[in-house]
This record gives structure tokens, C-alpha cells and sequence, in this order.
């Protein structure tokens, strides 16, 4: 496979739902991993909820640990994508560090709080996220919420 082309195909395919050519790409060799940017393709079909994806991904031997050059785990990702934290669960039970901190020191629960997401922060909460944690800047995920207008009742 080219380092440029049959990756970047696999994330049209997943961007598009196509689980068909995923599995085609996949099958010939595709890297189920990264895209050509180092982007996550799990972290893509979790960020669009498509659960086919994700477990095609999966079966061709993608990680849901994996972690993108923007240092943002999955769990980072589903703890900021709103009120329906399907995915986030989905990790939770899976075993994911509700605590696990990307390249800036982000937790989940600093996500969720920038994002407004209350529901994921609440599972995050009952999974053991640390309401204390600091980024590498000194923010806790209330700062976050605050800083981005967000009310953060927890």
C-alpha cells in the first residue's frame, strides 16, 4: 500500500459509513489504524457513532487505546461528543481510564466540561474521573467549562 493513498481511502470510506469499501481496503492491506495524517480511524467511526465501523476496524485489528498525533484518546473524544454518550460508555465498559490524559494534560472530564457535555461528565464522575485533575496549564475541567461559557453544575 502507499503511505498516501490506500490509508486516506479507508477514512473516505469511514467518513461516508462505507463499511462495503472499508472492508475491500481493509482486505487488500489498508492500514486499519491511522489515516496518512496519524489521525485514528476507531476515533473517526466513534466521533460518527458507527458502530459497523468501528467493529470492522476492530476485526482487521484496529486498538481503541490508539491514540492520534493529536494526542487525544477515544475516550477524549466520546466524552466531548454531547448529550447521547453511547460511545463513551461503550469504552467505560470496555475498561478506558475515565482519567487518562492526552498531550496538553486533558482528562476525559476536561472534554466533557470545555464541550458542556453533563451527561458524559456524570458517567465520568461515577466512573472514578478526578473533578481535580489539572491540565498542563492549571485548568480543572470546571476552568474548562468556564472559560467556554459552559454551566457546569457538577
Amino acid at each position: 500500500m502507499d503511505e498516501w493513498g490506500e490509508d486516506d481511502r479507508v477514512l473516505e470510506a469511514v467518513e461516508r459509513g462505507d463499511v462495503a469499501a472499508a472492508r475491500t481496503l481493509l482486505e487488500a492491506g489498508a492500514n486499519p489504524h491511522f489515516d496518512s495524517w496519524g489521525c485514528s480511524l476507531i476515533g473517526e467511526a466513534l466521533d460518527r457513532r458507527d458502530g459497523a465501523m468501528a467493529r470492522l476496524l476492530l476485526e482487521f485489528g484496529a486498538v481503541l487505546g490508539e491514540v492520534g498525533e493529536d494526542g487525544r484518546h477515544p475516550i477524549h473524544r466520546a466524552a466531548a461528543a454531547g448529550p447521547d454518550p453511547w460511545v463513551l460508555e461503550f469504552l467505560l465498559e470496555l475498561g478506558h481510564d475515565p482519567n487518562v490524559t492526552d498531550q496538553h494534560g486533558w482528562t476525559p472530564l476536561h472534554a466533557a466540561a470545555a464541550y458542556g457535555a453533563t451527561r458524559a461528565a456524570e458517567r465520568l464522575l461515577a466512573a472514578g474521573a478526578d473533578p481535580s485533575a489539572v491540565t498542563h496549564e492549571g485548568k480543572t475541567p470546571a476552568d474548562l467549562a468556564a472559560v467556554n461559557g459552559r454551566d457546569w453544575p457538577l
